[in-house]
C-alpha cells in the first residue's frame, strides 16, 4: 500500500510544480476535477462488500471497553509513542521543507516539486526494496533503531544546511536529508505495524 501511495506522492508534486508556474489556481482546479471523478467512481461502481452483520461485529470490537486493555500494555504504549514522535518529525519535515527550500535555498516551484517528488521515490524505494530485505536479515528492534538513526542523521544534515546555507555542502545536505527522512519515517511506520501484529 505504501509503495502505491509513494507513486502518487512522486508524480503529483512534479505536475503541481510545473502547473503553478502559470497560475496557483490550476493545481487546485485539477485536484477538484480528480477528487470529483474519484467520488463519482466510488459512488457508482464500487459495491459494499461488508455485510450488515459483519459491520456490527467490527463496530462492537471498537467500543471503548474493548479498547481499554490496549492502553494497559506497556509495549503497545511504547510503540504508539514512537509512532507519534515519528509522525511529528515527518509531518514537520514534509510541510515545512517546501517553505525552507524556497525561502532559504532559493528553489523555484519546479525544484520544490522535484524535491517533493523525490520524497515519493524514496518512500517507494524504502517500502518496496530496502525494508523487505531488512526484515529478512535482521530483527524488528534493529530495523527500528536504524530508522530512528536515519531520522537523527536527517535532522543533523538539515540543521547544518540551515546554519551554513551558503556553504557548498548545504544543498547536498538538503537533498540527502530527504532520503533519510523518508526512509526513517516509512520504515518506522511499516515496521511498527508489522511488530504490533506479531505481538
Amino acid at each position: 500500500m505504501s509503495f502505491f501511495i509513494g507513486i502518487a506522492a512522486c508524480i503529483a508534486p512534479i505536475i503541481g510544480g510545473n502547473l503553478v508556474k502559470n497560475s496557483y489556481f490550476i493545481p487546485f482546479l485539477l485536484g477538484l476535477i480528480m477528487s470529483s471523478c474519484v467520488y463519482f467512481y466510488i459512488k457508482i461502481y464500487l459495491k459494499e462488500t461488508l455485510d450488515v452483520k459483519s459491520k456490527k461485529r467490527v463496530l462492537a470490537h471498537y467500543k471503548l471497553n474493548k479498547m481499554l486493555p490496549i492502553f494497559t500494555n506497556k509495549k503497545i504504549i511504547l510503540l504508539m509513542g514512537l509512532l507519534v514522535f515519528d509522525q511529528l518529525y515527518w509531518g514537520t519535515y514534509y510541510n515545512f521543507m517546501p517553505v525552507l527550500c524556497k525561502a532559504v535555498f532559493n528553489f523555484d516551484s519546479v525544484a520544490v516539486g522535484l524535491f517533493l517528488s523525490l520524497l515519493g521515490v524514496y518512500l517507494m524505494i524504502s517500502t518496496g526494496g530496502i525494508l523487505p530485505v531488512l526484515q529478512k536479515k535482521i530483527s524488528n528492534k534493529k530495523i527500528t533503531s536504524i530508522a530512528c538513526l536515519s531520522l537523527l542523521c536527517s535532522s543533523i544534515l538539515l540543521f547544518l544546511a540551515l546554519i551554513f546555507p551558503m556553504a557548498p555542502f548545504a544543498i547536498v545536505f538538503v537533498w540527502s536529508s530527504g532520503f533519510l527522512a523518508a526512509f526513517g519515517d516509512v520504515t518506522i511506520f511499516c515496521n511498527i505495524l508489522y511488530w504490533h501484529q506479531a505481538m
